[in-house]
């Protein structure tokens, strides 16, 4: 055999083994958890209704504006607790969804809170509280401001 088809089945071997290992069994995905039996085990599975957001006139992205001060995250009454400040010159509205998350990422609980009219470069403190029913790890921050002044939501 030359080289260059030495090379060749070298790396399709290497292909195909990479390919077998990463397949596994396809008929239960490796991020499920399960009891043993194939049924997904309740603990692990976000509640099926979390608020919403809610919507803004021409969303901003404002993570950098909202600080987190405290998120416990036990079982029970959570309540999160953090300062917005406004970074630009006009009065805005904020809209501040904490989420109480688990190792693994995924969300047990949520609490949405908005801050309305928020003048320029004005600090205020905001709470967001949840029911929390499942192990948390830790807490979340997303944010976003109106991106037109004097916008209205429901």
């Amino acid at each position: 055999m030359t080289a260059l088809p030495k090379r060749i089945v070298t790396a399709l071997c290497a292909a195909l083994s990479a390919l077998a290992l990463g397949c596994g069994d396809a008929g239960t995905p490796p991020s499920v958890r399960t009891d043993g039996s194939g049924a997904v085990q309740a603990e692990y599975v976000s509640p099926t209704r979390l608020p919403e957001t809610p919507t803004l006139h021409d969303p901003i992205g404002a993570r950098a504006d909202v600080q987190l001060d405290e998120c416990p995250t036990t079982r029970g009454e959570a309540t999160a607790r953090g300062v917005v400040t406004n970074s630009t010159d006009e009065t805005t509205d904020y809209a501040i969804t904490v989420s109480w998350i688990n190792d693994r990422s995924d969300v047990m609980a949520r609490a949405v809170t908005v801050v309305h009219a928020l003048k320029p470069h004005e600090r205020r403190p905001w709470t967001a509280t949840a029911s929390v029913s499942s192990a948390t790890s830790t807490c979340t921050v997303f944010a976003e401001r109106e991106g037109q002044p004097g916008a209205t939501r429901s």
